[in-house]
């Protein structure tokens, strides 16, 4: 999947505890469908997935096999608050307190502009003398 594509799944009754993280994502793309536990049964853990505003519907079905995998894996009481799939380096920077975020935002709005055409003038935004 490539870098550009990120995702994370917030625990729907956890979603108050990352919100800095999910603000982080200047352009989210909410999936409505909620992801339920595949084990059923007693578990009520609902996943909300937000995604980067260009990911496919494709891309994004593929991300939530990767949520359900990851619930299936788990036993049901310990589900993750959260399940990152390839997050953006800024959501990662929030959420490890790290400086960067601006710069971060700004490099990864160029390439995802860059990777929107035919990226003809990549050359022009990554190669230049003042490039990020």
């Amino acid at each position: 999947m490539p870098i550009m594509y990120g995702a994370v799944a917030y625990r729907e009754d956890r979603l108050q505890d990352y919100e800095a993280e999910i603000a982080s994502w200047e352009l989210a793309k909410v999936c409505d469908d909620l992801i339920a536990c595949p084990k059923g049964g007693d578990c009520d853990k609902t996943y909300r997935l937000i995604s980067e505003i260009n990911t496919g519907t494709e891309t994004v079905h593929e991300q939530m096999g990767l949520v359900l995998d990851a619930m299936e894996r788990e036993d049901c009481a310990a589900h993750s608050p959260r399940i990152r799939i390839n997050p953006p380096l800024v959501a990662e920077l929030v959420a490890a307190g790290l400086p960067g975020t601006e710069r971060a935002g700004r490099l990864q709005k160029q390439l995802s502009q860059v990777l929107q055409g035919d990226a003809s003038e990549a050359p022009a935004v990554i190669g230049a003398e003042e490039c990020e």
